[in-house]
């Protein structure tokens, strides 16, 4: 009796367990799925530029090379300054609005590049100023990894190799068959309307994408794993901390503010990191076409080689 009762109890239906199962799984999946596609056709597409700046040379554009590199060192800045912005209003205001504010720049920046004569320099460089803020979809929809606990670092590499990927959409619309750069850029500015609007339906109003649901489900995950392992949990641990969980499913506050969290090591190594590591690529990919076409290459033939280059490194 005691042997039934123990399987009884152990096969039981949880109702909070199974809906977890039923609609977390799914809901998780479409997440990343939509993050990654995002993240892919929107982020770092000012990094495609020389494929623009090509388009816009056959189409008889006579700006000075200095000019069409401030258009995309205009771009660089936002792509990479926007992220900081980005990430505080996130804080503040929550994944789904602040997604939705970052597509929208995008949107008006390649309506921007469609209606911008060639030698409109202005036009140019507002138009890559509001591209360049998509970099901000990338620190909105990361943290989209915290639903996939065990593989959360595999989802952050993926979703950063993703930015790379969109390197590829200046040259994808620049070479499409018997279609302009204005039709080009219109149906593209469509289409990200369209991922706003999914944006709006998929997306978590808050900074967590974790609901309430996973986070009883990722509790009682955690205490059935200290009770496996004979370690009791209780309230005078949790309040002195005198015992660490080695689950971290669950989100942990942190006690720094964002200004102390400025002023640590860490902070300043890594933005001297970026500082090092960025500048190069910055002043390469601005250059690469004139460059080339300096050795030779008329057509762009190699500097479109160099769009795909960049985006394989995915």
């Amino acid at each position: 009796r005691l042997f039934i009762l123990f399987m009884a109890f152990s096969l039981r239906e949880d109702p909070i367990r199974n809906r977890c199962n039923q609609c977390g799984i799914d809901r998780k999946w479409s997440l990343l799925s939509f993050s990654f596609i995002t993240i892919s056709l929107v982020a770092g597409i000012i990094y495609g530029y020389p494929a623009l700046r090509r388009d816009l040379l056959n189409d008889g554009s006579t700006l000075d090379e200095r000019v069409l590199g401030g258009v995309f060192t205009t771009g660089s800045w936002t792509t990479q300054g926007g992220r900081f912005l980005f990430g505080i209003f996130r804080d503040r205001y929550g994944t789904k609005y602040v997604t939705c504010l970052s597509l929208l720049c995008v949107i008006v920046g390649s309506l921007g590049f469609a209606f911008s004569g060639v030698n409109e320099t202005v036009a140019l460089v507002a138009s890559a100023f509001f591209v360049g803020f998509g970099s901000s979809v990338q620190i909105c929809l990361q943290p989209v990894a915290g639903l996939f606990v065990k593989n959360s670092g595999m989802v952050i590499a993926s979703l950063s190799g993703a930015f790379n990927i969109s390197g590829l959409v200046f040259l994808g619309l620049t070479s499409l068959p018997g279609v302009q750069r204005r039709g080009a850029f219109i149906g593209y500015a469509v289409f990200v309307l369209g991922l706003s609007i999914i944006a709006l339906y998929i997306l978590p109003r808050g900074a967590s994408f974790l609901i309430d649901e996973e986070i009883v489900c990722n509790t009682e995950t955690e205490l059935e794993l200290d009770e496996s392992n004979d370690t009791k949990i209780n309230n005078e641990d949790l309040t002195d901390g005198t015992k660490e969980s080695n689950v971290t499913s669950v989100p942990q506050s942190n006690d720094k503010s964002a200004l102390a969290q400025m002023k640590t090591l860490e902070f300043f190594l890594l933005c001297t990191w970026f500082c090092v590591a960025i500048s190069p690529l910055q002043y390469y990919v601005g250059t690469i076409g004139y460059q080339l076409e300096k050795k030779g290459d008329a057509s762009g033939f190699y500097t479109n080689i160099f769009s795909v280059a960049y985006a394989s490194a995915a």
